[in-house]
Formats: C-alpha cells, sequence, structure tokens
C-alpha cells in the first residue's frame, strides 16, 4: 500500500509537468514503485539507466550476454511530454527486462508475455503500447 501512495504522490508533484525531463533519482525511484504495483518485486535488481538524447525512440532496453558487467541496461530520452508518458514508456522498458530477466528465453518481442500487464498499466493510468507518439 505504501509504493501505491509513493506513486500517487510522485504523480500529483509531476503530473502538470510539460516538457519533463527525467533525472537518475527519479527514474530509480519511479522503477522501485513500479516493480511493486506491476510486477509484484519479480525484478529482483535495478537495471543501469542510461537518460540521453535518442533519436528515433523513447526508450530502449538493451541486453548484452558477453558482459561481465553492466549486461541489462535501460536507456531513456531525456525529454518526455509529461510525467505520465515518462512512467509509461520505462514501464515499458520494464516489461522487456522482464521478459529477459524473469521469463527467461523469451524474445523480448510485443508479444502476449508482453500484453499481459496491459490491465496493470491501466490501473495506474498508464498506456502500455507498441509505439508512443
Amino acid at each position: 500500500m505504501e509504493k501505491s501512495k509513493s506513486f500517487a504522490r510522485i504523480f500529483e508533484k509531476n503530473f502538470s509537468k510539460r516538457d519533463f525531463k527525467p533525472n537518475l533519482k527519479t527514474t530509480q525511484s519511479l522503477f522501485k514503485i513500479l516493480n511493486t504495483l506491476i510486477f509484484k518485486n519479480q525484478l529482483t535488481f535495478i537495471p543501469n539507466f542510461c537518460i540521453k538524447r535518442i533519436h528515433g525512440a523513447l526508450g530502449m532496453f538493451e541486453y548484452s550476454p558477453t558482459a561481465v558487467k553492466h549486461c541489462h541496461t535501460i536507456t531513456l530520452t531525456n525529454n518526455f511530454l509529461d510525467f505520465r508518458e515518462f512512467a509509461s514508456i520505462l514501464g515499458h522498458e520494464m516489461v522487456h527486462f522482464y521478459q529477459f530477466t524473469v521469463l527467461k528465453m523469451n524474445s523480448g518481442n510485443h508479444n502476449k508475455d508482453f500484453y499481459k500487464f496491459k490491465k496493470r498499466f491501466q490501473k495506474l493510468g498508464l498506456d502500455l503500447q507498441r509505439e508512443y507518439r
């Protein structure tokens, strides 16, 4: 219940912000909250985050099977339309992270394993879709 209140506080604080610019602290905090509310704490570790300007995407999940360290990275653009879009994109990339770390040999595609989280996203007022904007 506490995480639900935390999400509500963060969402309220940032809801009206246009041109939302995420930082590492906000991203990590929201990751923990979404992990509890959407993934029921099944994501047992926090991946690396990279926030930078990206051309042609708002976010991406990267996995390097040959890397010894830092093999899971979620990269997010440094400018979103608003906080809701930021939370939706972070959640989207977390689904891919879930597919690789929890489901193991999953392709990471936008398939039935991906869309099974759609209702949980909708309960929080977030979108889970293949493409945004």
